[in-house]
Order: C-alpha cells, then structure tokens, then sequence
C-alpha cells in the first residue's frame, strides 16, 4: 500500500553528498549498524542488523542519480513490511537537487488486516532542516492571512494553473483557540502542503466574500483545498472541509486530527506524487542506456555487433515510449477521476448547506405561521423556544446573529457593520440574555410593527433593556452620532433606538444592539451590536 509520496527540491549549494550523508545517519539509527554516505554511492545489496538496504547509481555522467530502498519488518504486525525509498538527481553541477521520498508497505497476503496509519517518514523533516530546501518548498511556515492583502494574493495562489500543493485553511473558534495544533500540522505536512492560518479575531466574513464560500473556513473548521484539476473542459479546485463538530468527533474516538488530514491530502496525492518517484527501477534503466551507449561507442570504433546494439537502442526506444504514453494515459484519468471526486465531495458539501439553510427557512416559516402577522410570540412553538433557550447559553453574539437571520431571514438584515462589532465582542458573558433580546426582537417587536402598530407600544416587549433615543449628550455630539449612523442602502442612517444590557465600561459585562424599522421591506436592520458605543 502506498502510504507516503512527496518530492522536495534543494538548493544548487546542496550537493547531493549533503543529503546522503543525512540520509546515512538517519538509515545508521533504523537499521542498528553504521551506514556511510560514501556507502550510498555504490550499487549493492546489503543486510542490516535491521532490515535490508539496497543501492543503485550511477553519477559517472550528469545528471547524476541515486536511489535508496530500505525495507524491514513491522515489529508489531506480523506478515507487513515498511519500504522507504529515496530518490536523487541533480541534472547539473549548477542545478537544484530533486529529492523524492516514497513510503509504502508489502503484506504477505490478505490475512494482514491491521489498519495503516498515515505517518512521514522523519528523514523528510531532516533533509528540510539539513539540506536547503529551494524558497517557496511548500509547508516550511505557516501562512497567516493577517491582512487584506495576504487575503487577496491567497485567493490568486488558489487559483493559479501551475500550483501542485495543497493548503490547509485552518480558522479560530469563536472562544479564540484552534481544533488542530498548528505546528504540529505544519511539521507532519512540511514538504507536501502548505498551512494557512487565520488570525484569531480576524473578518471571516471579510474573507468568505474575497476567497468565496467554497474556499472559506470559520469557528474552527479547517478547509482543504486541493490543486485545480480540468473537468468538463472547466477548472476546478477540489475541497475537503473539516467542520468543528467533525473534529471534536476525531479527538472524542481517539484519534490525531492532524493525521486525519495528513490522510486525507496524501489519499489525493501519492499517486500523481509517485509518478515522478526516482524508484530503483528508475535509476536501474538509466544505468542501462549508459551501458548500451558505452556498448554502442565500442561497437562503432571496433565494427563489431554495431547493427545489433542498434536494434536493441531502437527496441528500448520503442519501449520508452510506450511507456510514457502509458503513464500520459493514467495521468488523464487520474486527473479526471480526482476532479469528479472533487465534484461529488463539493456537491455534497453543498447540499448539507442547502439542508441546514431549509431547516432554517422551515424553522422560520412555522414561526410566521405559527404566530400571525399580529399575534403574540406566545404562539411560537414551545419546544422550539425550550431548545434556543438550552442552546443560546454557548452562543456568541456571532452566533446569535447567524442563528436568528437564518430563522427570519425575511425579518431581520444585519449589516456588516453589526458583524464586525459582535466579532469584537465575543467575549461578551451574558450569551443568554443577548440572544433572547434579539429573538423577541425577530418575534414579539417584529409582529407589533408589522401589524401597523407604533414604536411606542412595540417597545413594550422589552421593558427596561429598550431605549429609543440616545442621551442629549450623545445626540449632542458630532462624533458619537457618526458612530450611530451606519451604511444602509447606499444612504448613511442613524440609528438611536437600541437594547441595552448593563452599564460598565466593558465588552464582557455591557451591550448595545443598535437598529431601525424600514417599512417599506418590513424589516429590522440591525447596524451595531457589541459593545457600547462612545457618548463623545
């Protein structure tokens, strides 16, 4: 089974002897005898305290070539071996050295059923560290999206035709930690994919409208977005997004949520990886056109067997290319296979969206049903109202948001503006009480006004938590009404009238929701709710 496949690229000043001595003592330490690097330039066979090494090169000519092929047991699955390969070229003295690492295991038979665990073999980390790797060697530091324009030039990188390595979107929970170590993922992926972070605190909605919904990642989630691939003479670049709930169900089963992503890119990469694999049998080859052209120079200066060697160069070419047409073929396929799989998981990606925003618009609809354009929210169904009740303790003032334009999208608008200060504010303690202002703000107000009743028997819904003006201090002040006033089609709108809870000068004890009736839509906007608001 193919279990790994990368390949890395090193500096010109990284002879190829650097990386054989690093790879000498990495093979010193698995196979409990000493290994010299000048031992790897040779073709031979070997058998180690543990496990077996083989060697073939050939550097008489450029481009010079090597491959290593250490195979030993599984100490603990009786009947499976692990064979790493690695794999060196350097076309010339002032060229990159190309470095692959291929890791797979051999089963005697079918009776070895053990899962596999995704795993790197660590001699990766030791070239990267060791060795020089070229700039721009995928997964050597964490990306971070830390401002609008490292946003932007995310957004070309995926797109870009030429690009062959994954990245990992990883977002922040709303509580401002991560689901997956970030090291640790950068660490497992260095060489195969890059890992993109985004900042705690940062705009995710910001991001969503400039990277799009189908590259976006948020409260936690962590979003794969694979090379773009051609189906149906159309671009696309495949995505595997982990949701939060998905990877707390990891770590709940025991399991490494960064392993599963390491499974998860390498089930899409090894094999296109593996094609440009420099195998034994790769190096093997060569060696053999250099012997049948050396065989073929004698012939021409003595005479002899000339016709013969030809016909033999003539049938190898034949062969060869054969065999790149071959490859060529399954190349195509794979890509096409790769890019229907990327449609399948996106369509399916797409349509628990679609579920979950149904579920929302049905939620929503049996409340304007259940309770009438004038009715009171008594009539909204009570479990409905006992499960948000439950589950409005863990809600940030994001949340909330999202939760109640899903239920009355035809009731309430929140503007950017709102987004942003609820993000400001997730720190905000009292969860529960915030999101039932703004639930009887989508249900109880919303009925009064749209029944023709006024502000001031609307307000009635609220008690104390409602105020319609601001102080004659603020309304006062140049500055504080500009932070009141709020883009709102196309036209700045102040809006005085809001809910309040607490006093304090703090965002985790004190909240303001800011808003105004358009009854024209007959919907409440909503242009701030975080924290308050400066008087002056």
């Amino acid at each position: 089974m193919l279990v790994y496949s990368t390949t890395l690229w090193l500096k010109e000043d990284s002879s190829i002897n650097s990386v054989l001595r690093v790879v000498s003592r990495w093979l010193t330490r698995k196979g409990q005898e000493q290994v010299t690097a000048a031992s790897l330039k040779s073709s031979r066979q070997r058998q180690l305290t543990q496990g077996y090494l083989q060697t073939i090169s050939s550097d008489s000519a450029f481009p010079v070539i090597h491959s290593i092929r250490y195979s030993h047991r599984d100490r603990e699955i009786s009947g499976r071996q692990w064979v790493t390969e690695i794999g060196l070229r350097q076309e010339r003295a002032d060229h990159e050295v190309e470095c692959s690492v291929l890791l797979r295991t051999e089963e005697i038979s079918t009776r070895v059923e053990a899962k596999i665990q995704p795993t790197v073999p660590f001699v990766v980390h030791e070239i990267i560290e060791q060795c020089s790797p070229q700039p721009g060697t995928v997964g050597t530091a964490v990306i971070v999206l830390d401002n609008e324009g490292e946003v932007e030039g995310f957004g070309y990188a995926i797109g870009y035709g030429e690009r062959r390595n994954p990245y990992v979107l990883v977002s922040p929970t709303q509580d401002g930690t991560y689901l997956v170590d970030i090291q640790k993922l950068r660490f497992i992926l260095e060489g195969l994919a890059d890992v993109v972070q985004i900042p705690i605190r940062a705009d995710t909605f910001l991001i969503e409208r400039m990277l799009g919904k189908q590259y976006a990642a948020w409260r936690g989630a962590v979003n794969i977005i694979f090379p773009e691939v051609q189906v149906f003479g159309k671009s696309f670049a495949p995505t595997k997004r982990l949701m939060p709930d998905a990877i707390e169900d990891i770590v709940e089963e025991g399991r490494s949520p960064e392993t599963e992503i390491l499974s998860i890119i390498t089930h899409r990469t090894n094999l296109p990886n593996s094609w440009r694999h420099i195998s034994p049998e790769t190096v093997a080859e060569i060696v053999r056109r250099r012997e049948l052209a050396r065989l073929q120079r004698e012939a021409s200066e003595t005479g002899e067997s000339a016709d013969y060697i030809l016909l033999l160069e003539e049938d190898n070419k034949e062969k060869e290319e054969k065999l790149n047409e071959h490859q060529k073929k399954l190349g195509d396929l794979q890509a096409e296979i790769d890019g229907l799989n990327g449609v399948v998981s996106q369509t399916d990606d797409e349509n628990r969206r679609l579920r979950f925003e149904i579920d929302g618009l049905t939620s929503s609809r049996s409340y304007s049903e259940g309770s009438g354009e004038g009715a009171a929210a008594e009539n909204v169904s009570d479990s409905v109202r006992e499960v948000l009740a439950i589950a409005s303790d863990s809600f940030t003032l994001s949340k909330s948001l999202r939760v109640i334009t899903i239920l009355f999208p035809g009731r309430i608008e929140v503007l950017e503006s709102a987004w942003k200060s609820a993000s400001d504010s997730e720190i905000f303690k009292q969860k529960k009480k915030a999101f039932e202002l703004l639930l009887k703000l989508a249900t109880d107000y919303w009925n009064e006004l749209a029944s023709g009743r006024g502000d001031a028997e609307a307000r009635a819904t609220f008690g104390n938590a409602y105020s319609a003006r601001e102080s004659k201090t603020a309304e006062a002040n140049k500055q504080a009404r500009k932070l009141r006033t709020f883009r709102y089609k196309d036209q700045d709108v102040e809006m005085m009238k809001h809910l309040k809870i607490g006093i304090k000068d703090s965002i985790a004890e004190t909240l303001r929701i800011h808003f105004e009736w358009d009854p024209d839509i007959r919907k409440i906007v909503i242009g701030h709710c975080g924290h308050h608001l400066d008087h002056k």
